[in-house]
């Protein structure tokens, strides 16, 4: 093994180490903090304040964060980020140890960790593809996935037994200490192990807003970039419905018990799990439109085979225990996320200039921030006045259409390239 490769089998090591320490403190965290809320006031807009909390500065910061990651040095506002977050969660422990760990405390402490989780997370993501040669940016793709579902699963389980054991305030101390030790373990992270560092030449020309405008010029002319945002938008906000309606389906319609809605539940993160490890042992291939849309035509017919079930007079449910059909449609649902989220998250990786690619990055982040509490809000309002086979077929059926035009773009994007490529011949 030479010294490049030696290198980056260090880079995907401490990255994957850093992010899986961190994510499951925040993840341990969030859950112990989201139950003590419940506990405390019995107050569901309690919670929900603190949801909302969490989800405020990625609107926000996101357009800042990127591009601040593409004028100043990544590896520092990582690194810094990191302990940043941990010096917040020490200092807020240390303050519950004199005046009790009260709510508004709570909700501070999330507003100020999301805030600067917002400028780790863009900032990660632009330099990910410069960890790594560029065949392996999908291997580092998939693994990082793996990580974040990973966490995902194990953080609520890890976070229910510490918190029948320890006080909360331990939560505070613990999600501080992973914080700063992911923050180290990242300090020897070689971020620009395939490009130079950027200069920040234009630091005096023109400020942050006028390099967020520039990013959104960027992607405004970028025909494939276009397309691409548009399906993320209507994924987004679509796929909520499937957040709402699983619970409604089997606990409101179905009446199952709570340990078999928590299986189907972890079922999906299982199978989003395994599916990412699947991806990351796969070599990159090359990703066009039209076959990113054959992969997704697979979303929509989930989401019908789930509101097919409950349609009065459809029977299979007497067949099929209802935890086994939606166990396997979670399943299905969560491995097929992953098979078309990390194929687009590495083209628009791979097909974006690394002065941009922080900018891209905080836009998406913000757009998929935005639009999920929209359609939560509607969906939530809508499974309370519409049955719930219907709200799952006119969600398939959306989803369907957005399929539809991923296709149509992806021949119309391909016919020019053809045709651009073969008026260049001509002329040469």
């Amino acid at each position: 093994m030479n010294q490049d490769q030696r290198m980056e089998r260090r880079n995907v090591g401490l990255f994957l180490s850093g992010k899986f320490v961190s994510l499951l403190g925040s993840q341990m965290y969030g859950f112990a903090m989201g139950l003590y809320i419940l506990q405390l006031t019995g107050s569901g807009m309690s919670f929900a304040i603190n949801i909302l909390l969490s989800t405020i500065p990625a609107i926000i910061f996101s357009p800042l964060a990127g591009s601040l990651a593409d004028r100043k040095n990544r590896k520092k506002i990582v690194v810094g980020t990191d302990l940043l977050s941990g010096v917040i969660m020490l200092i807020v422990f240390a303050v519950t140890m004199n005046v009790g760990l009260k709510v508004s405390l709570v909700y501070l402490s999330t507003f100020l960790l999301r805030s600067v989780s917002v400028f780790f997370n863009v900032t990660f993501d632009a330099a990910m593809p410069n960890l790594v040669r560029e065949e392996k940016i999908g291997q580092i793709q998939s693994l990082s996935q793996a990580a974040t579902q990973g966490t995902s699963i194990l953080g609520p389980i890890f976070g229910a037994v510490l918190y029948a054991i320890i006080s909360p305030q331990l939560f505070l101390l613990a999600n501080g200490i992973s914080f700063v030790c992911s923050g180290i373990s990242e300090m020897f992270i070689d971020f620009y192990w395939r490009v130079a560092p950027a200069e920040p030449m234009e630091e005096e020309n023109h400020g942050y807003f006028a390099s967020i405008k520039e990013g959104y010029g960027y992607m405004a002319n970028n025909p494939m970039m276009r397309v691409m945002i548009r399906n993320i938008i209507g994924i987004n906000f679509f796929f909520t419905v499937i957040g709402i309606m699983i619970p409604v389906v089997l606990v409101r319609d179905l009446q199952l018990s709570s340990q078999q809605f928590g299986i189907t539940e972890a079922l999906f993160s299982i199978g989003a799990l395994i599916w990412s490890i699947k991806m990351s042992q796969q070599a990159d291939a090359d990703m066009t439109l039209i076959g990113y849309s054959k992969k997704m035509i697979w979303l929509p017919l989930l989401t019908l085979a789930m509101g097919f079930a409950v349609i009065p007079g459809i029977e299979i449910l007497n067949a099929i225990p209802p935890v086994v059909y939606y166990g396997i449609l979670a399943f299905s649902m969560g491995a097929c996320l992953m098979a078309v989220n990390i194929p687009m998250m590495v083209y628009i990786q791979k097909n974006t200039e690394d002065e941009n690619r922080g900018r891209v990055m905080g836009f998406l982040n913000m757009i998929a921030m935005l639009i999920s509490p929209l359609g939560y809000l509607l969906h939530g309002y809508l499974s309370d006045v519409l049955p719930s086979y219907i709200l799952l077929v006119y969600a398939g059926v959306a989803t369907l259409i957005l399929v539809g035009d991923l296709y149509r773009s992806g021949i119309r994007l391909e016919r020019r390239t053809v045709t651009y490529e073969a008026e260049i011949k001509t002329e040469a």
